[in-house]
């Protein structure tokens, strides 16, 4: 019997905050050295029903769903 990853599932959150608000809070670096260097323009932040347990499980019903039902067969 073969072995092996047949499938993934990602989940990333929908909503974006300006990289600016996150450096003007916490004062830890500067807009351009994560601009440019990084490339980073945007920080994805989760909404208020979301959470690690919510991202999770619809990863998870990701990569069953596009498995192609590999594990029933």
């Amino acid at each position: 019997m073969e072995c092996g990853i047949v499938s993934y599932g990602v989940k990333v959150p929908y909503l974006r905050l300006p990289i600016e608000e996150t450096i003007n809070c916490w004062k830890n670096s500067s807009v351009e050295m994560i601009r440019n260097v990084i490339g980073v323009n945007y920080r994805s932040v989760l909404s208020s029903d979301e959470d690690v347990l919510t991202l999770s499980a619809d990863a998870v019903n990701m990569c069953i769903n596009q498995s192609d039902n590999v594990f029933l067969s």
